[in-house]
């Protein structure tokens, strides 16, 4: 438990170190291959934008050195939900959140991808430009193929009903999403 609060209070501190202002909330870790670890949070700055900040490191070295990236830089805006980590055995990462598009006020999938061993994350919009996105119920799986299937419920204005959604996409390809429908 005090591994736990002492990660928690450092990343409030990378946030810090960061921001003139910054309120840290919503963060997840995942536990990788080989001592790897991968944590993404919420940070919201002076003027009410939020991001999403990924880091990432070892167990081994203390969390103020780890490499802290801004994952959601292309997809920021005034409302990013908690982003939610999901990886694989081979120890590829794919971090999702939702968030409120400023230009159109609808709520959309984005997602960052990490390839193992790599250092810059592939950021893309999973949900499509037609639809409201649900609230906090998207969800994730990554093989060990690198094969990710995203899922989400969305409330789509030319059938005015509740859909549920999914798209496919591979860790060398993230930046392109391939949607369809579950339901109906």
């Amino acid at each position: 438990m005090k591994k736990l609060l002492n990660f928690i209070a450092t990343i409030a501190l990378l946030s810090v170190a960061n921001s003139a202002f910054c309120q840290s909330a919503g963060g997840t870790v995942s536990y990788l291959s080989g001592g790897n670890i991968v944590a993404a949070w919420v940070t919201v700055d002076n003027v009410g934008n939020t991001t999403i900040v990924g880091a990432t490191g070892t167990v081994s070295e203390a969390p103020t050195s780890w490499n802290e990236t801004t994952v959601s830089a292309s997809l920021s805006s005034t409302n990013n939900n908690s982003p939610a980590i999901y990886a694989n055995s081979n120890g590829d990462v794919l971090v999702l959140w939702e968030y409120i598009n400023p230009n159109d006020s609808n709520a959309y999938i984005g997602a960052a991808v990490l390839p193992s061993g790599g250092s810059s994350w592939t950021v893309a919009q999973v949900s499509l430009n037609t639809e409201y996105a649900g609230i906090f119920d998207q969800y994730a799986s990554i093989d060990s193929d690198g094969n990710m299937l995203v899922t989400w419920s969305s409330y789509n204005e030319s059938f005015t009903e509740q859909t549920a959604r999914g798209a496919t996409s591979t860790v060398s390809g993230s930046s392109s999403w391939s949607t369809f429908d579950i339901y109906p």
